[in-house]
Parts: C-alpha cells; sequence; structure tokens
C-alpha cells in the first residue's frame, strides 16, 4: 500500500526526508490579507479539499455547497495556472510571505520554511506579498517556519 500511495505522489509518514517541489505558484502584492479571493494568514493556511477553499473566501458560510466549491476551485485554478486541482493527489498551502525558502518532509510533518513579511513603518497600508503553492497531498501535520526563527 505504501508504495503504491507513493506513486500516487501521497506522502505516508515514517518515510525518509525529501523536499516538494511546488507544482504551481501564485503570488500578489494586493494591500489585503487576500490573494485574489483567498484569505491567506500570516503564519500560514493549509487547503486540503474543496470546503476548506470555499471556507478561506467571501462565501465561507456556503463553504459545504457543491456549486461554490466547484467555482472557487476554478477561481484556484485560474489563478495557479493549472487546468485542474485533484484534492485526492494535491493540496495548496499559503501565507504571507515573499516566497517559500523550501518545502521539506520527514514523512511525519511538512516543513514550509517562509521568508517573513517585514511590515515597514508608514502610514499608508504598504503592499502585503503571498504566495501560495500547489504541491502533492501529504496527509501529516504542516508546520510554518520563518526562516529567521529556523535553527540550522
Amino acid at each position: 500500500m505504501t508504495t503504491l500511495l507513493l506513486l500516487l505522489g501521497i506522502s505516508v509518514p515514517g518515510q525518509d526526508a525529501k523536499e516538494l517541489k511546488p507544482i504551481a505558484t501564485a503570488k500578489s502584492d494586493s494591500r489585503d490579507g487576500r490573494l485574489e479571493p483567498f484569505e491567506v494568514k500570516r503564519h500560514g493556511v493549509v487547503i486540503r479539499s474543496a470546503e476548506e477553499l470555499a471556507g478561506l473566501t467571501s462565501k465561507a458560510k456556503s463553504a459545504t455547497d457543491a456549486a461554490v466549491q466547484k467555482e472557487m476551485e476554478a477561481e484556484l485554478a485560474k489563478l495557479l495556472k493549472v487546468e485542474s486541482i485533484d484534492w485526492k493527489k494535491q493540496m495548496v498551502i499559503a501565507v504571507i510571505s515573499e516566497r517559500f525558502e523550501s518545502l521539506t518532509t520527514d514523512g511525519k510533518t511538512l516543513t514550509a520554511t517562509y521568508i517573513p513579511y517585514k511590515e515597514p513603518v508608514a502610514l499608508a497600508v504598504p503592499p502585503t506579498p503571498k504566495v501560495m503553492v500547489l504541491i502533492d497531498r501529504f496527509e501529516g501535520e504542516v508546520k510554518f517556519v520563518q526562516k529567521d526563527a529556523k535553527k540550522e
């Protein structure tokens, strides 16, 4: 079974550490905490289903509605410039950040190391960088680690 899951690109707890490569990436510098219709959290967000995706939008109260899920999946696919999202094999992670420095897993935990956004001291609301990546699905815990806070 483990071999089958690995062939499908699904990470299995207990396997050797490895680097995950993004399938697709989307970025934005809007002045709010959104990447298009999707809310992005400062300390990261993990999306493993269409319902979770819809829950990060202004239509969160209708997140269980299949039509809303389909609409939000289409928005996400367009944003990531892919045909579709296969939630059985893929997931999305996002954070308010310039970029992800690395995505590594030891089989139990996916560590998403990112470059933190440093807010300038200003009176106006500055553009806020956000990054979202489509990656192979990982069933374990996802930890978002700021590069500055990571201990080598």
